[in-house]
């Protein structure tokens, strides 16, 4: 019949195998291996309760992991697994009695700070903000041709007559008209009784005359 702590370090370092195995970052890694140790150590020594312990502080760990890269559930899957069948089996060993508590020690010194956790996944958009004031007005752009020239529209009625103008200038000096003394006879005219008499009429000489 096999040895069962045999049994037990050989299931171990089958999930450490596994563990090693996965994509996780070298800090988070170490620390997770850490627990697998303890858990190992605590097999060795008999202590089952820290056994599974230690064990449930591994899941708890990668669990937590997986809430910020869900992308490794399915590489990890097998791991916890395997953990969960291997505390089942531990669950099963009879313990003996417990004595009682021995004092509380003394506090040990505070350990290393460990490496800084992953970055969370962003969270959502904000709100909109409000519209901003309008921005000036730009340069007018070039002007456009010109067009081309409309049809001559209608004639417009005809308007009121206009005021009357100024006089115009004096025209030049007209001719100068000179009368002869001499006369001539004309008609003779006859009167019943009487001796007949004569009616003379002047004769115009023309001539000009200047200024």
């Amino acid at each position: 019949m096999a040895n069962p702590n045999q049994e037990y370090a050989k299931l171990m370092d089958e999930i450490r195998e596994q563990f090693v195995k996965l994509p996780f970052k070298e800090g988070l890694k170490q620390i997770i291996l850490e627990d697998i140790e303890l858990a190992i150590s605590c097999l060795k020594s008999g202590n089952i309760l820290g056994a599974i312990n230690a064990l449930s502080v591994v899941v708890g760990k990668i669990q937590t992991h997986l809430l910020m890269v869900p992308d490794l559930c399915h590489k990890v899957e097998p791991l916890l697994i395997s953990i969960h069948k291997f505390q089942q089996m531990l669950i099963k060993i009879p313990i003996g009695t417990i004595g009682a508590t021995g004092p509380i020690g003394a506090t040990g010194p505070t350990g290393p700070t460990g490496p800084t956790g992953h970055t969370g996944p962003d969270g959502k958009p904000g709100a909109t903000g409000g519209t901003g004031p309008m921005g000036a007005t730009g340069a007018g752009g070039p002007s456009g041709q010109t067009g081309s020239t409309g049809p001559i529209g209608p004639a417009g009625r005809e308007g009121p007559a206009g005021p009357q103008g100024p006089v115009g200038a004096t025209g030049p000096s007209g001719t100068t008209t000179y009368v002869s003394t001499c006369t001539i006879p004309f008609i003779a005219e006859k009167k019943c009784d009487q001796r007949p008499n004569y009616t003379f009429v002047c004769r115009a000489d023309y001539g000009r005359h200047s200024k």
